[in-house]
């Protein structure tokens, strides 16, 4: 499939052929000029300059002849025209790099990897939506218009795509580096990341005319979630190792004494780990444990100050970018212990529930806490806590995980009636929390 998006002669032929065979009293471009003024309400100037357009293409590609130019501004203006009847989703995964819905031509889809203004080596900036766009319908248009009786995307592509190259060229931009320098290295991109979340009414044709259905069965998605209570988020991943990779730098932003509060690359932290921890790998390090951050957090990687993200970051902030509140997100995975999903909710009390925090402090303030600071520090099996989230830490480990204290080395006997205190406070906070894990 990513082979014919490139402009084919025979391909051309073969659509033009069709259609005359279809429509006997009909040029192509009449066609055309009929499927976008009929399926998509185009006004009869801009899909006229559509039909003439094609009709101009397909002389100077079949016919061996040289058209009269043509006045760009009234392609501008269809072009202009034709944008303001589409709307686009960019929000999920397009094997093609881009779509359109099965029932509504002028409802389009952009793969979500795909961005929308791209420099150009003339210094201008391009919108390839707008090119896309104009595929896109025209295509649509003419698969619903045309009876074809067979590959009526292969044949419909064609001519969308010569008038996507006629708007591209006509306003200003070298077909060459938009289709070759932008529109291919997206499309294979697009066509060989996983997939994860499909439209329900994407038109299927393209992918069922080329034989490429497989494309379109979406990966399982990396996580379970469970929302505690409206403000606790829980994403119970099926795999350590992943779930590990694709929080790092969401926890790390959060809490690491060396990378908090700053904008680093996976590359950068991973080095410095691998160094502050005598060879070890974060990712084998922490799939066993459990990951806790507040959704502020996110709204730095919204911004773009961590791009380029992987993909199941960029998973992990679809996932949440239609909650518009304040929440706090939680995780663990089939390694982690029994006692972390109490461990990585005290974090979100901690967080989120003023009462909880001021009972558990006045807690820790009757104990001597700096052996356990320093512990959680200085241990090789830790040792990645920012000053500023000791506190909570403590509170987390002594409230739910003194056994793993205890496993790592730590005595937690002298802590015994701060647990307790601590596990009670705990019992009394979740006591109305409905969907509490067990």
């Amino acid at each position: 499939m990513r082979d014919e998006t490139i402009n084919s002669t025979a391909l051309l032929k073969e659509a033009v052929d069709s259609i005359r065979a279809l429509f006997p009293h009909e040029s192509v471009g009449a066609v055309v000029t009929r499927a976008l003024k009929d399926k998509a309400g185009l006004s009869d100037a801009s899909a006229t300059e559509f039909g003439v357009r094609i009709e101009r293409v397909i002389s100077r590609e079949l016919g061996g002849g040289e058209p009269e130019r043509m006045q760009a501004k009234r392609l501008v203006e269809a072009v202009e025209e034709l944008q303001s009847k589409v709307t686009i989703d960019n929000t999920y995964d397009i094997p093609a790099l881009a779509g359109y819905s099965k029932d509504t031509p002028t409802k389009l889809y952009m793969d979500r990897g795909l961005k929308q203004i791209f420099p150009v080596a003339s210094g201008a900036q391009m919108d390839v939506y707008r090119y896309l766009a104009v595929h896109e319908l025209v295509e649509k248009c003419l698969i619903d218009t045309v009876p074809w009786t067979s590959r009526a995307y292969q044949q419909s592509h064609q001519l969308a795509q010569r008038l996507e190259q006629e708007a591209v060229r006509t306003e200003g931009f070298s077909w060459r580096e938009y289709q070759y320098t932008i529109m291919v290295p997206e499309i294979d991109k697009a066509y060989t990341k996983p997939v994860r979340r499909l439209p329900h009414d994407l038109d299927e044709t393209p992918y069922r005319d080329s034989d490429d259905m497989q494309i379109l069965t979406p990966q399982a998605p990396m996580f379970e979630p469970h929302i505690i209570s409206p403000q606790i988020y829980f994403l119970k991943f099926k795999e350590p190792g992943r779930m590990a990779s694709a929080l790092m730098r969401f926890q790390e932003f959060y809490e690491s004494p060396n990378f908090k509060g700053k904008y680093f690359t996976r590359e950068e932290f991973n080095t410095w780990y691998t160094e502050a921890h005598k060879g070890s790998h974060y990712v084998q390090d922490w799939g066993a444990y459990g990951f806790n951050f507040p959704s502020a957090v996110l709204k730095d990687f919204y911004a773009g100050h961590f791009d380029p993200l992987t993909q199941d970051e960029q998973d992990i902030l679809d996932y949440f970018a239609q909650v518009s509140s304040d929440f706090y997100v939680i995780a663990t995975s089939p390694a982690s212990s029994n006692e972390m999903i109490g461990h990585e909710i005290a974090h979100a009390l901690y967080f989120l529930n003023s009462d909880y925090k001021k009972e558990v402090e006045e807690i820790l303030s009757q104990v001597d806490t700096e052996p356990l600071e320093h512990f959680l520090t200085t241990h090789p099996e830790y040792a990645s806590y920012h000053p500023d989230v000791l506190d909570d830490e403590v509170h987390a480990y002594l409230s739910q995980t003194t056994e793993e204290l205890t496993e790592n080395g730590f005595n937690v006997e002298p802590y015994a009636e701060a647990t307790k205190r601590l596990q009670a406070v705990y019992e009394k906070y979740t006591k109305g929390i409905v969907n509490l894990p067990r």
